[in-house]
C-alpha cells in the first residue's frame, strides 16, 4: 500500500496513529512489518510511553486493527486502562452484520495475558461470540483485581 511505503521511508517518525482506517489483514501484517524493521518508530497506534489510559472507543476498530493494537499492549510500560468499546474486534457490526472472525480479538487476549501493567479492559458494545469472550476471560484468569468489561 502508498502509506506502508511512505512509512518505509520515512527516518525519524517515532509515532503514528493509525486504529480506525479498516485495514485488512494484509496490510495490518505489512504495517507490523515495517514498524519491527524502523526501531524508531515505536506506536503505530499513537501510544505514549508515560500514557496510563487509552481510549479507543468507536473507532471502527476490526481484527486487523486489534492485532496492530496487540503487540503494543503486551510491551507497554504504564499503560493500565484502555477502552476498546463500540468497536468491531471481531468483524461484526452493532447490528450483526459483517463475517466474524476471532482473530483479532485472540491477539488482544495474548497480549493481556502477558503485560505487566494493564488492569482494567472495557470491550463493550463488540460482538465478540463466545469464543472472542472465553479467549479474553482466559487471559486475565488468575490476574488478581483485573477489570474486565465485556
Amino acid at each position: 500500500t502508498a502509506l506502508a511505503g511512505a512509512l518505509g521511508v520515512c527516518v525519524s517518525l517515532t509515532s503514528i496513529s493509525l486504529l480506525g482506517n479498516k485495514f485488512d489483514d494484509e496490510a495490518a501484517l505489512m504495517l507490523l512489518k515495517i514498524k519491527e524493521e524502523k526501531p524508531m518508530l515505536l506506536t503505530l497506534c499513537g501510544l505514549k510511553p508515560e500514557q496510563t489510559e487509552a481510549n479507543f472507543y468507536g473507532l471502527d476498530m476490526g481484527p486487523a486493527e486489534a492485532k496492530l493494537l496487540a503487540p503494543e499492549l503486551a510491551v507497554h510500560p504504564s499503560l493500565r486502562s484502555v477502552s476498546l468499546a463500540a468497536n468491531q474486534l471481531c468483524g461484526l457490526d452493532n447490528l450483526g452484520r459483517g463475517t466474524y472472525d476471532a482473530t483479532g480479538i485472540k491477539a488482544l487476549a495474548d497480549a493481556l495475558s502477558v503485560t505487566a501493567s494493564l488492569t482494567s479492559l472495557k470491550v463493550g458494545d463488540n460482538r465478540l461470540g463466545d469464543e472472542g469472550k472465553a479467549a479474553l476471560r482466559k487471559a486475565v484468569e488468575g490476574k488478581e483485581g483485573f477489570e474486565l468489561l465485556m
